[in-house]
């Protein structure tokens, strides 16, 4: 592979890091959701 100008690869970063930040949210809510529907014991480690 050709390495990426330095824009791009901070590009890249920027949106790979929001896509992280992101699922990382949404499986929290989805935590919460399970929690509030099934109560704490049911939610695996």
């Amino acid at each position: 592979m050709h390495p990426l100008p330095a824009t791009n690869q901070t590009v890249d970063f920027f949106f790979i890091h929001r896509k992280d930040v992101y699922l990382d949210q949404a499986y929290q809510a989805f935590l919460r959701l399970l929690q509030e529907q099934y109560g704490e014991e049911k939610i695996p480690e």
